[in-house]
């Protein structure tokens, strides 16, 4: 378990949810479900609120995605910033092995 702190100022928002389209909610309540049970998400009581945005891949499985912008704002900015990505790729271009994770 992976726990992760954002430090933020001023008061929490709570930007009301959106509505779940018709056509996805069979498939965005299934993924929630299957999330709930893998305990990648957990029932919430925090007073800060962000919005699910929901979108279609090509292969048809609904994305299911967070609309943070409103708690970026309120988030205070890290004293050591992620790196540059051309940074990133300058010391990787010669590596013999590179591999990635992608989280979902």
């Amino acid at each position: 378990v992976i726990e992760h702190q954002i430090w933020t100022v001023g008061s929490p928002i709570k930007v009301p949810p959106r509505r779940v389209p018709e056509a996805f909610r069979a498939d965005v309540e299934k993924q929630l479900q299957e999330m709930l049970k893998q305990g990648i998400i957990e029932p919430s009581n925090s007073p800060w609120m962000a919005p699910a945005v929901y979108t279609p891949k090509k292969s048809g499985v609904v994305r299911i995605c967070v609309d943070y912008r409103e708690l970026n704002k309120k988030t205070r900015k890290d004293a050591y910033p992620l790196p540059l990505p051309d940074d990133i790729f300058d010391k990787v271009r010669r590596a013999a092995v590179l591999h990635y994770i992608t989280l979902q």
